[in-house]
């Protein structure tokens, strides 16, 4: 199982390498309180108004006095973020799920955990069974929502770093946005 590490640097660099070839992995590195941070999520899985009002704005303002990091993870934790939803993590099985669940995923520099906040946002209406394609068994939904809405629909099925989607642009006169999706 592979352990959150210390350096926040390496669990930037191992995230970033993990999910290459993402188009949806988004990571946004921060200084709260005088200690490096990062925020990833997966677009299309999280809504975008809760993490800038819930997790960013609170964490970019927080001016308190913590003496280490640890002691400002806790207080990040108890009093700064808003989400209701949170859980410590410390292996990066459980930040793959979580990411591919709609949560936010708060590392800090020096501390060996992380911290995933639930602030999700993809698509949950009921989808229909495809009409021009009958399917005896296995599941019934089809690709016929936005392409963020697809894209979150297989982050719910596949809850892996492997499945990569590589969004390109293909057309001469209409610019249209494709995704390639598959299982590393």
């Amino acid at each position: 199982m592979n352990m959150i590490l210390s350096s926040g640097t390496d669990n930037k660099n191992k995230l970033n390498d993990d999910y290459k070839d993402r188009s949806d992995f988004l990571l946004r590195e921060c200084i709260v309180c005088g200690e490096k941070a990062v925020v990833c999520v997966l677009d299309g899985m999280i809504n975008s108004l809760q993490l800038s009002q819930m997790i960013m704005n609170p964490l970019l303002n927080f001016n308190g006095k913590c003496k280490t990091a640890s002691e400002l993870f806790k207080t990040i934790k108890l009093s700064v973020v808003n989400s209701l939803e949170m859980s410590d993590v410390d292996n990066f099985d459980d930040v793959y799920f979580y990411l591919s669940s709609g949560f936010a995923v708060l590392f800090l520099d020096v501390v060996s955990k992380c911290l995933a906040l639930g602030i999700q946002g993809f698509e949950k209406r009921g989808v229909n069974e495809p009409s021009n394609e009958e399917n005896i068994k296995g599941a019934k939904e089809s690709f016929t929502e936005t392409l963020n809405d697809n894209k979150a629909m297989l982050h719910r099925r596949i809850k892996t770093p492997n499945l990569k989607l590589k969004q390109l642009m293909v057309g001469k006169s209409a610019k249209t946005s494709v995704v390639i999706a598959y299982v590393k």
